[in-house]
């Protein structure tokens, strides 16, 4: 499978913010509340920071019962796309080199009943499912993305 690869100054970023203990690490959204994060949101709080210009900042919303990316001030990019609160904003995902706003991964399927000698078969996951649903830990998560993206 043709996983896409990303810029990788960026990634390295990327990498130490999550190997990092400055990010608590949240579910189900970007950033679920002022101190949390999931995987993706690291990556907007970094493009935040380091952007140059993308126009992407984290403002209150009571729709999305936490933080939400703002892009120039509102919740629409210029293709008058809304943004979403659990998928990077398509800044962001430009600015990282990123062709998905939820990148995939291989890992080992879990759900596979181990044989003698053999390997388990891969399966694709978005990183939002790693760090959901898989309760991937930011560390395991870059682990993957250094090898991966």
């Amino acid at each position: 499978m043709k996983i896409e690869k990303m810029n990788p100054k960026i990634k390295a970023l990327w990498l130490e913010a999550l190997r990092s203990d400055k990010y608590q690490q949240g579910k189900l959204m970007l950033r679920p509340t002022r101190d949390t994060f999931c995987c993706l949101g690291v990556l907007c709080d970094l493009a935040t920071s380091y952007s140059n210009g993308v126009g992407v900042s984290w403002g209150d919303s009571e729709e999305h019962q936490g933080q939400c990316m703002y892009y120039n001030g509102t919740w629409e990019d210029d293709n008058d796309q809304l943004t979403e609160d659990s998928e990077l904003p398509w800044p962001v995902k430009k600015w990282a080199g990123l062709n998905n706003e939820n990148p995939k991964v291989e890992i080992p399927d879990p759900f596979w009943i181990k044989q003698p000698d053999e390997d388990p078969p891969m399966m694709l996951v978005t990183l939002a499912e790693l760090n959901d649903e898989h309760n991937y830990s930011f560390k395991q998560i870059a682990d993957l993305i250094e090898a991966q993206l």
